[in-house]
């Protein structure tokens, strides 16, 4: 199931020139893992993907995806408390940009006892959800194929069923 053309590359090919770098968090409680859904005034507006976004000047990818996280959720965590699970190049073929992903995993089980709180602009909805449910999402493109990469997923990478 693909939700927007894209490709995903761990070594992107020789004319791979990122425009941006990007982070996103798994946030794992037990079995499931947490999915924002994107405002239908925002880019890809409906889908739904895992709190994250763009690395501001001078940051980096821990910082920004531990950032990203509270923004967009009210959950914080240092940036100590992220593991680290890989790097990605994506390529949007709708609008042919290129950009370096980063992905970060943290653990809700023992560690976070309060309420998701959403940036209204960005997210109207949220969701603990398991694997199989998460295949069934309307996904931001680009965040299937990282999500199976990251936790491999067969099923949930691009152009697989």
């Amino acid at each position: 199931m693909t939700d927007q053309p894209c490709l995903v590359f761990i070594d992107p090919p020789g004319d791979f020139l990122p425009r941006q770098e990007s982070v996103s968090c798994i946030c794992r409680n037990g079995e499931q893992i947490l999915v924002l859904q994107r405002s239908r005034s925002s880019i890809y507006g409906g889908t739904w993907c895992l709190p994250g976004g763009r690395l501001e000047k001078g940051e980096t990818p821990p910082t920004a995806s531990s950032r990203e996280l509270f923004e967009e959720t009210g959950i914080h965590f240092s940036e100590t408390h992220l593991d680290y699970l890989g790097s990605f190049s994506i390529r949007y073929l709708d609008t042919g940009m290129d950009c370096r992903h980063h992905c970060f995993q943290v653990d809700c089980d023992t560690s976070f006892n309060g309420d998701i709180v959403l940036s209204p602009l960005e997210h109207v909805d949220y969701a603990w959800v398991d694997m199989e449910t998460l295949d069934k999402l309307a996904l931001m493109p680009g965040e299937r194929e990282c999500i199976g990469q990251t936790l491999g997923q067969v099923n949930l990478l691009c152009g697989n069923e």
